[in-house]
């Protein structure tokens, strides 16, 4: 179980490069006053697991993709709410069946 002081700053995991999610995220911890500090850089959803289960820190991930030898924060520690996350689903004018289809799949999995 992770513990949180508040004197200390809070380790993130957090992606290489640029990720609006991700600014989101540190600018909810800076308007609740949250200090932090860069416990791991990652690349990969895979590295942010691993990172995750090394405990080199804590991470901001969607709850579908939190394994079940995780925990999520959420509500919890004070820490302010994650941001919401905006996705989209592009596909080219005239796209082939199979990636028509494909897109119809994604939408309606974003709709739900």
């Amino acid at each position: 179980m992770i513990e949180i002081d508040d004197e200390v700053e809070l380790p993130l995991i957090i992606f290489e490069g640029a990720c609006s999610w991700q600014d989101r995220m540190l600018a909810s911890l800076a308007e609740a006053g949250i200090g932090w500090k860069i416990g791991c850089r990652v690349s990969t959803f895979a590295t942010l697991i691993s990172a995750l289960r090394a405990g080199l820190g804590i991470g901001l991930l969607l709850q579908e993709g939190l394994p079940p030898d995780c925990q999520s924060l959420n509500g919890r520690f004070n820490l302010p709410p994650a941001p919401m996350a905006d996705f989209g689903v592009y596909l080219a004018r005239d796209p082939s069946r199979l990636v028509e289809e494909c897109g119809d799949f994604l939408r309606a999995g974003f709709e739900a």
